[in-house]
């Protein structure tokens, strides 16, 4: 595409160049039997300061495990960031995208608050987050971003519409 005598190039997602990523970066800093001592984080976004970060995890006999390390990295960020809001997603399979297809989710601070730990990790069960279709989500957590991060919006301008 050309852009005022300027190429720009789109880059399309590449599915094996993403797991060659995570398999480099899983591989620079590990514990003396070779496993990986590092974690990821599933989704960052923000507008104008206000930040969204998802942790998202498949469903284990109607539970998710939320590890020690991103818990501890969440609790600092939570801290930390005075305009932000962090969800924990749960799927029954990664590969349920349909817009119309459902999530749970629930926010760091309602865990925070009733955090059980066995062996370094959260569980949180299907019955303590609240089913969303991931369009409905897609929805709320854009208007979180307009509510939260533009200095200029007003709901009660919505309300009124």
């Amino acid at each position: 595409m050309m852009l005022r005598g300027k190429s720009i190039r789109k880059k399309v997602m590449d599915f094996i160049e993403l797991v060659k990523s995570f398999k480099f970066v899983h591989g620079l800093i590990t514990y003396p039997d070779g496993r990986s001592r590092l974690m990821d984080i599933d989704g960052i976004t923000q507008k104008l300061g206000f930040f969204i970060i998802i942790e998202s995890k498949t469903f284990y006999l109607d539970e998710i495990e939320l590890k020690d390390a991103p818990y501890c990295l969440y609790q600092a960020l939570y801290s930390i960031l005075p305009s932000r809001e962090i969800y924990i997603v749960g799927t029954d399979s990664n590969e349920r995208r349909d817009p119309n297809d459902t999530i749970w989710y629930t926010t760091f601070e309602s865990i925070r608050k009733n955090w059980e730990t066995a062996n370094g990790h959260v569980r949180i069960h299907r019955d303590q987050m609240e089913p969303m279709t991931r369009r409905d989500f897609n929805f709320y957590a854009n208007r979180q971003l307009d509510l939260h991060g533009d200095p200029f919006y007003d709901a009660k301008d919505d309300a009124l519409k």
